[in-house]
């Protein structure tokens, strides 16, 4: 395995259910985190029912909460397996000052606010680092990190921006608190608003209670924007006053509210051209992309496409509770040679595909997407000689495991391989590797 992978999504992260949405939060791998109302705890939840410092969470090979004599007290209801509505009575009422261990899955209820404990996979999210573009861009995605500025990523569509972004708050000093996602594009112009802002009650027909905004629920942590480019005019506005003031007004409201967020944003779009067309406000930019960073897209990294290929065949067949099989050469060469349009996203859409259609030991072109088999060669000509070494790497990592799993015994090694002993020696040696020893 290489060492260069895009670790994100390692532990565990706090899901809190509030209202109608869901707020994630990364949890460091140790230390004690404090879970309330109050504006200095290290995770606020902004609800009547929960007490100013009404519980601690302790992080380590175990995950533990205790209860701090909170008003509304910390109910744990075991699932044990079963999927349950988190609003269901729980089983337990802890005492105030008892550690009690709370697995992934477990229901929670701080107060009247219902909680869980979500294991965060360490593949969904890690693509290969392995092209020198891709390794200089992470090194300045952690260097940037630790800043505290706002950062636009740029990149097509599927290439890994979101991956990046989580990347860089999670490498930040902000990586205990939340981190928290709105696509511009995915909500039409009247709700945007309301979802980045938060409304009082009353504000307009319909709004029968208040509700936090984005802003306010990522308090002490991250919002990533994306999608940037299709926010309409009048919202960029008013997130112009917020990076300036850094405060937001809730709709309705009359009192602002003082803010600590950091601002990723993400686009495919060219802001430059948005901005001399109208759509994209000037002074908006300016604010947005104090750093840059720039995703090439996979076709620039084609060394990369295997080991992706790889991780994303694994996590499908993951999902399917079975074992992944071994990408034949055939296979991975139509991968390489295919140009990826629609970059990591289609890449991992391949893999569903081979997933649900590949029975044997060995996925074949047969088992891709017929776009991939029929248009392999239609990768740009600058990626030959990379598309040449990702295939010979692939093939002597291959030929060496061989080789150890059948003891040095080079007949066996090619029956495993599907080739004639004769064309395993011509590989060992082409490749410069020795020819090894059978053992005993």
């Amino acid at each position: 395995m290489s060492t260069d992978r895009l670790n994100i999504d390692a532990g565990f992260e706090l899901l809190i259910h509030a209202g109608e949405g869901i707020q994630p939060h990364p949890l460091p791998a140790s230390g004690r985190l404090v879970l309330g109302r109050a504006p200095d705890v290290d995770i606020r939840i902004e609800d009547a029912s929960v007490s100013r410092r009404h519980a601690i969470l302790h992080l380590g090979r175990v995950i533990r909460i205790e209860d701090l004599g909170s008003a509304n007290g910390v109910h744990m209801r075991r699932r044990s397996g079963v999927e349950a509505p988190l609003r269901d009575t729980p089983t337990l009422r802890q005492r105030p000052g008892e550690l009690v261990e709370w697995a992934a899955g477990d229901g929670l209820l701080l107060g009247a606010v219902p909680m869980t404990l979500r294991r965060r996979s360490t593949h969904e999210s890690a693509p290969v680092v392995e092209s020198e573009a891709m390794r200089a861009l992470v090194a300045r995605a952690r260097r940037v990190a630790q800043g505290d500025f706002s950062v636009l990523l740029l990149g097509e569509t599927g290439v890994g921006k979101e991956v990046l972004a989580r990347l860089v708050h999670e490498a930040s000093p902000r990586a205990a608190r939340p981190f928290v996602t709105l696509n511009c594009a995915a909500l039409p112009e009247s709700l945007i608003e309301g979802e980045l802002f938060g409304y009082e009650r009353g504000a307009f027909s319909g709004a029968t209670q208040a509700r936090a905004g984005l802003f306010e629920a990522a308090e002490g942590g991250t919002v990533l924007l994306d999608e940037i480019g299709e926010m309409p005019l009048g919202a960029q506005a008013r997130l112009l006053r917020v990076l300036e003031q850094r405060e937001v007004m809730r709709i309705g409201a009359r009192i602002a509210k003082p803010i600590d967020v950091r601002f990723l944003s993400a686009t495919n779009r060219d802001l430059e051209a948005e901005v001399t067309r109208g759509a994209f406000r000037q002074d908006l930019l300016f604010r947005l992309n104090a750093v840059t960073l720039h995703i090439p897209p996979l076709r620039d990294r084609v060394g990369e496409i295997p080991r992706l290929a790889e991780a994303f065949l694994a996590s499908s067949f993951r999902k399917l509770g079975q074992p992944p099989p071994s990408i034949g050469s055939a296979a991975l060469a139509r991968l390489v040679g295919y140009a990826f349009p629609g970059n990591l996203r289609e890449l991992r859409n391949a893999m569903d595909h081979a997933a649900a259609v590949c029975e044997g030991d060995v996925v074949l072109p047969d088992h891709l997407p017929a776009r991939i088999v029929g248009m392999a060669n239609a990768s740009p000509k600058s990626g030959v000689r990379e598309v040449g070494a990702a295939l010979s790497a692939i093939e002597r990592r291959r030929i060496d495991e061989a080789l150890v799993r059948c003891g040095g015994n080079q007949t066996r090694a090619a029956e495993m391989l599907g080739i004639s002993r004769r064309t395993l020696v011509g590989r060992l040696s082409a490749y410069g590797m020795p020819r090894p020893r059978r053992k005993g």
